[in-house]
């Protein structure tokens, strides 16, 4: 068996990691979807950090991963860990209709849809697929900024 040994410092590569993503995430939150034009024309050169914060609002960005995280805890920390695990985690943790989360509408919105999907019982991975949902609600970012933390856990 090859068992790959990670470095040394892998804790605090991790943290680095989620770090960068939770200042990209408040930082970013406020010019979101704007063009870099609009950004250029509004700010001009950017140097710095556009506004400052005392305070950190949750937001499904960075706590959506949190509860997927809790599967490695419920189920098991291999790579046994299965998509239909994930998606009772989820349930089983993320609080419905209310939250971290953004509830637009079945049909419109990636984990309302999802998330749905699963309390009416289809389980994941069928629960955001295309061949479920399409591609316009399956395709949306959400869960691309969710499965990230997955690359900093399991590199």
């Amino acid at each position: 068996m090859n068992k790959q040994i990670l470095p040394e410092d892998y804790p605090e590569r991790v943290y680095a990691g989620w770090l960068g993503k939770v200042i990209g995430v408040r930082h970013g939150g406020n010019i979101e979807q704007w063009t870099y034009e609009r950004i250029a024309r509004t700010f001009g050169e950017i140097t710095g950090y556009l506004h400052t914060f005392k305070n950190f609002a949750a937001d499904d960005d960075t706590n959506g991963p949190m509860f997927f995280l809790r599967a490695l805890e419920d189920y098991t920390h291999t790579s046994e860990i299965t998509a239909e695990q994930m998606g009772l985690t989820w349930l089983n943790y993320a609080p419905d209709g209310h939250g971290f989360y953004w509830w637009g509408g079945y049909g419109k919105s990636t984990e309302h849809t999802a998330y749905q999907n699963l309390k009416n019982g289809i389980m994941a991975p069928r629960s955001g697929s295309i061949e479920q949902n399409g591609a316009a609600v399956a395709e949306q970012i959400g869960g691309q900024i969710f499965i990230d933390v997955w690359g900093l856990i399991a590199p």
